[in-house]
């Protein structure tokens, strides 16, 4: 079997100027292996897969062509090749994001108008699977759990109804995926698909414990009015990216 590097190198090979590149892994991915890619002055972001990815990840040429529309609106790196497997990006040099940029008054602001331009974006005629993802990392638990509790978060995933209207979401909104440029944008397109807006928000507030007042002020700058109106269906939300983080760290234990 061939190592993560040598997959690399592989994919290099194929991508004319970039058949020499100097290859060094970028750490903090949590779902695929990503190389920080650099021939003179010139620096990418390669991801490369043994084989065709499959749900719930997309293929790495369905996630250039979201990526490419996001880039056109200044909410992504720029893409430079893709095919099935491969994906090389402009590498983004900026100020990553962390819990301490999300404390900010600010970048909360900031963060949720740039969140309303993603929803904006033309749908990507793809829905975001969660029942599917559920059940897939519910599928891999190989350790010894109590069934009944990965039953129940598989049933909190299920249970929750998908809106009548959708919007392009990037869907893995973790701080590590936020580099001031220095406007915002977004790293990591790969679980981005059709899905209800208030997950992206939901993302951003239970993965970093955002508190009341934080959560208010970022529900407030994305819908531009007062945020209290979204809070109960944003639970509903934040209930369900709980059940999934849940069920993708026990399958990875």
């Amino acid at each position: 079997m061939r190592s993560a590097l040598e997959i690399a190198q592989c994919a290099l090979s194929e991508i004319p100027g970039w058949e020499r590149a100097k290859l060094s892994p970028i750490q903090g991915g949590q779902t695929s292996d990503a190389w920080l890619a650099e021939s003179g002055a010139r620096r990418a972001v390669l991801k490369a897969d043994a084989k065709i990815r499959s749900l719930p990840f997309r293929d790495r040429n369905s996630e250039a062509g979201i990526q490419r529309v996001a880039a056109h609106h200044g909410l992504a790196g720029k893409v430079l090749y893709s095919s099935a497997t491969v994906l090389l990006s402009d590498y983004i040099a900026g100020a990553s994001w962390g819990r301490e940029e999300l404390a900010q008054d600010d970048n909360l602001e900031e963060l949720g108008q740039t969140l309303s331009r993603v929803h904006a974006l033309p749908l990507t005629g793809v829905r975001f699977d969660a029942p599917a993802a559920a059940r897939f990392y519910a599928s891999r638990i190989t350790r010894d759990v109590d069934r009944a509790l990965v039953q129940k978060h598989v049933d909190t995933v299920c249970q929750t109804e998908l809106p009548a209207e959708l919007c392009c979401c990037h869907n893995d909104l973790v701080a590590e995926n936020m580099v001031s440029t220095p406007s915002l944008k977004f790293l990591d397109w790969e679980y981005a698909a059709d899905n209800d807006p208030l997950f992206d928000i939901a993302i951003v507030v239970a993965h970093h414990d955002l508190n009341n007042p934080q959560t208010m002020r970022l529900l407030s700058a994305w819908c531009e009015s007062d945020g209290r109106v979204f809070l109960e269906p944003l639970q509903l939300q934040i209930d369900m990216y709980r059940s999934l983080c849940w069920l993708w760290r026990a399958a990875r234990s």
